[in-house]
């Protein structure tokens, strides 16, 4: 049983109020209710959805051509199939998106169900993202998950996040900012924020261990500074291209080589006593 509510929802511009479609969901019905939305002429460009959606739910969505989806009052249920649904897969967690599920889709706006608890590896890749909210209990970001997103402008990090996969948000040429501060993550992996060309702006984690290989290469970062000791991989800072009168502060960076490779602009490094390696300032 599906039931279709009309209700209006503000607006995400200072433009006026719109419109969106409001539907109650269960595991594998949002196909069939999004079909019969379409022959009535009514395909929705907003959509809230509620109640319970799996896997088939998440494909029908990312197919749909929703520029603003809500899933913040959804639950994703596990889900297993006898033959594969996404890319060869037949078992799908709770609580997870799983891995290249919205990847390419047109979605520009989306609030991600409240229970998720992992983002899988690719699961937006090179969709038109220029806003996702995460939800407070998100731990896991995957690989690659938000990689080529070029619209994508804002991607608030919950403080419960533990892991940031390798290329996260690698190629969001648009992003220009993001707050790691309060979350548990670790390490930055390798690729994570390389070509972020627009991104000015990151709070640290204080319990950082490691910067990956060309963790930010290519970024309009202009200032960079760690407490700790922590691990630099090679050409972790590379490319970056604002950096006139700054401060580059990297505790235990004497191993890593080229750690900033081609940054023209670089003008002052707080650097321990310690053999300069290769490349680093070529």
């Amino acid at each position: 049983m599906t039931t279709r509510i009309l209700t209006a929802t503000a607006a995400l511009s200072l433009a006026a109020a719109a419109l969106a479609d409001t539907v109650e969901a269960y595991p594998g019905t949002l196909s069939a209710i999004l079909g019969e939305m379409r022959l009535n002429g009514s395909a929705p460009t907003r959509l809230n959805v509620r109640g319970s959606i799996d896997i088939r739910d998440l494909s029908a969505l990312a197919a749909a051509r929703i520029d603003t989806l809500d899933l913040s009052a959804a639950t994703v249920r596990g889900f297993s199939s006898p033959t594969p649904l996404l890319y060869g897969k037949h078992t799908f967690e709770a609580d997870v998106i799983p891995a290249y599920t919205f990847a390419g889709s047109p979605c520009r706006v989306m609030m991600l169900p409240s229970g998720i608890k992992a983002i899988g590896e690719g699961a937006f890749a090179s969709s038109s993202l220029a806003r996702i909210d995460m939800p407070e209990g998100v731990t896991l970001i995957g690989d690659f998950a938000f990689s080529g997103c070029a619209s994508l402008e804002k991607a608030g990090i919950p403080s419960t996040l533990e892991t940031l996969g390798q290329g996260a948000f690698a190629g969001c040429e648009s992003l220009t900012e993001t707050d790691l501060s309060k979350t548990s993550v670790t390490g930055i992996a390798d690729r994570t924020f390389a070509g972020c060309t627009a991104l000015s702006q990151i709070e640290m984690p204080g319990q950082l261990r490691t910067i990956g290989t060309l963790a930010f290469e290519g970024t309009a970062l202009s200032s960079l500074s760690a407490d700790r000791q922590i691990t630099v991989s090679p050409f972790a800072f590379a490319l970056m291209r604002a950096m006139p009168a700054s401060a580059v502060s990297v505790s235990n960076a004497g191993a890593a080589h080229g750690i900033y490779f081609g940054d023209e602009w670089l003008t002052q490094v707080a650097y321990p006593l310690a053999p300069i390696p290769g490349l680093a300032y070529a």
